[in-house]
C-alpha cells in the first residue's frame, strides 16, 4: 500500500471509528493510552465539572482500524490530521499530554475546543509540583524541601531544556510537511534521515542520561550533591553538543518565549521537561520517585519494628489493624506521589492546572446537551 493509499484509509477508518464510537449520544474521552493517563483526566474532570462526570462521559483509548491502542500524542496528532472533525467537536474531546505542543503553538492542538491538554510537558510534571511534593515530606519528618531543590535544578537544566525546545521548534513545521504531503516512501526516508543528521534531537536516552539521577542520593542541604552531579553531566553534555550548540541561537528561543507571553522562568522548567524523566517511571526512578524513595527510607527500614509496637499495644485487633493500614499508607510514596497531583485541584498553586480547570468548565458550559 502506498503512502497515499494508505493515509486515505487511515481517514475514511478513524471517521467510521468517531460514527460508531459517539452514536450512543455519551460523551466520548480519548486520553492516551497508559491507564495514569485516564486516571488524571477522570479525575481532572470529575472535579472541574462534576455534574456532568457522573453519568454522561466515558474514557476511552484511541484505537486504530486493526483495533490497536494508539499510543501517545502522536499517534492521536495522525487521528486528528486524517479525520473531520464535525461531530467530533460536539461528541469527543481529546485529553492529551502537550509535549513541547503548547510552547511552539502548534496549529494541529491548539486552541481547540475539543481538545484538552496538560499545558505541561505531561501528566508526570503535575505530579512533580513542589508545594505538593512537600505535603507528603511533611509525613516523614525529613528536612527536605521541594521548592529549593526544584527551583534550582530547573535553573541547572535551563539551557538543555532551551536547546531541546529549539530543536523541536524547528523539527515540528518539516514534521508537519513530511506527514501531509504526498511523497513516495523512499524519498519520506530520506528526507527523515537528512533531519536527523542535521538537527541532532535529544533523545529519550540522552534526557536519562542527563537529567536523571545517578550514584548515590543525599538529601541532605535539599540534594546539593545531586545538583551538582547533575551540573556537571549538563557540563560534559554541553561539550558533546558542542557543534550543535553553535549552530542554534538560544537567545532567539528566550526571546520567542517572551514575545509569546509564556511568562516561563529558569527555575519554573521543570514544568515543561519531559515529565517520564523528572517524575520517573518506577520505584527509585527519574528524579522525584528517587527523591521520595530516600526521604521514606528511615521508615522504610524501620517498618518491622514499627510493625511490632503496635502488635505489643493494649489496642484491639481492629484498632491494630487501623493502627497497621496507617503504617501501610504512610510507606506508599509512590502512591501518594501519583496522585499528588489533586492537591493542585484546591490550592490554586499551579497556575496551568489553573488553565485546564478553565478549559473544561469552559468546553462543558459551551457544550450543546446530547
Amino acid at each position: 500500500m502506498d503512502e497515499t493509499t494508505k493515509r486515505d484509509d487511515e481517514k475514511s477508518q478513524n471517521e467510521d471509528f468517531i460514527l460508531t464510537a459517539t452514536e450512543n449520544g455519551r460523551y466520548i474521552i480519548f486520553a492516551e493510552s497508559e491507564e495514569e493517563d485516564k486516571f488524571f483526566w477522570r479525575d481532572v474532570i470529575t472535579q472541574f465539572a462534576p455534574e456532568k462526570a457522573k453519568s454522561k462521559h466515558k474514557i476511552t483509548v484511541l484505537l486504530n482500524s486493526k483495533g490497536k491502542k494508539q499510543n501517545g500524542v502522536s499517534e492521536i496528532r495522525k487521528f486528528l490530521r486524517t479525520t473531520k472533525l464535525t461531530l467530533a467537536a460536539q461528541n469527543v474531546l481529546f485529553c492529551i499530554d502537550s509535549d513541547a505542543n503548547y510552547l511552539l503553538k502548534d496549529e494541529l492542538t491548539q486552541n481547540k475546543s475539543y481538545i484538552l491538554q496538560t499545558y505541561t510537558y505531561s501528566i508526570e510534571n503535575h505530579k512533580s509540583v513542589p508545594e505538593n511534593l512537600n505535603k507528603i515530606v511533611e509525613k516523614y519528618e525529613i528536612e527536605f524541601d521541594f521548592r529549593i531543590f526544584l527551583s534550582k535544578y530547573s535553573k541547572v537544566i535551563y539551557d538543555f531544556f532551551l536547546y531541546w525546545l529549539a530543536i523541536k521548534k524547528i523539527e515540528l513545521p518539516i514534521q508537519e510537511e513530511l506527514a501531509t504531503t504526498h511523497i513516495p516512501d523512499t524519498e519520506f526516508e530520506q528526507i527523515k534521515l537528512r533531519r536527523k543528521n542535521l538537527l541532532k534531537p535529544i533523545t529519550k536516552e540522552e534526557h536519562k542520561k542527563v537529567i536523571e539521577i545517578s550514584g548515590a542520593i543525599d538529601i541532605a542541604n535539599n540534594g546539593q550533591t545531586i545538583l551538582d552531579n547533575i551540573q556537571n553531566k549538563i557540563a560534559v553534555w554541553k561539550v558533546n553538543y558542542a557543534t550543535e550548540l553553535a549552530n542554534i541561537d538560544i537567545d532567539q528561543i528566550k526571546t520567542y518565549l517572551v514575545e509569546n507571553n509564556f511568562n516561563i522562568l529558569p527555575e519554573e522548567i521543570y514544568l515543561y521537561i519531559r515529565g517520564h524523566n523528572l517524575f520517573g517511571e518506577k520505584e527509585n526512578d527519574g528524579v522525584i520517585l528517587a527523591l521520595l524513595f530516600a526521604i521514606s527510607d528511615n521508615k522504610r527500614q524501620s517498618k518491622k519494628q514499627m510493625e511490632q509496637e503496635i502488635q505489643d499495644t493494649q489496642l484491639s485487633g481492629e484498632e491494630k489493624w487501623e493502627k497497621k493500614k496507617e503504617l501501610y499508607a504512610l510507606l506508599a510514596y509512590e502512591k501518594m506521589a501519583n496522585e499528588s497531583y489533586k492537591y493542585s485541584f484546591t490550592n490554586q498553586i499551579c497556575a496551568l492546572m489553573n488553565k485546564i480547570q478553565n478549559d473544561v468548565q469552559k468546553y462543558f458550559r459551551e457544550k450543546k446537551e446530547i
